[in-house]
């Protein structure tokens, strides 16, 4: 088998996919679940904005490999949090 896979921009064929694995409790898991979303959320976004933001972005993974069961699956990116510590520019650890 093949072990190639490969990150893609979501394609519209993917939406209903999205959304049941955002907005289904059945479909994401007791704990993936974060709640009923508006059904036309990410198809707004997909059509503004291929659903590559700033603040977080859905990538389709492709290919075959016994690393990845289905032939296709959907990835979420956000970016890491700012790593901090101590005071903010111009304070003061007290």
């Amino acid at each position: 088998m093949d072990d190639q896979l490969h990150l893609r921009p979501v394609q519209e064929e993917d939406l209903p996919l999205l959304y049941r694995l955002t907005s289904d409790p059945l479909g994401s898991g007791e704990f993936g679940w974060s709640g009923w979303l508006d059904p036309g959320t990410y198809r707004r976004q997909w059509a503004e904005n291929g659903l590559l933001g700033e603040d977080a972005s859905f990538l389709g993974v492709g290919g075959h490999s016994r690393l990845c069961a289905a032939p296709a699956a959907l990835v979420r990116a956000e970016p890491a949090a700012p790593a901090h510590a101590g005071p903010g520019p111009g304070g003061s650890a007290r």
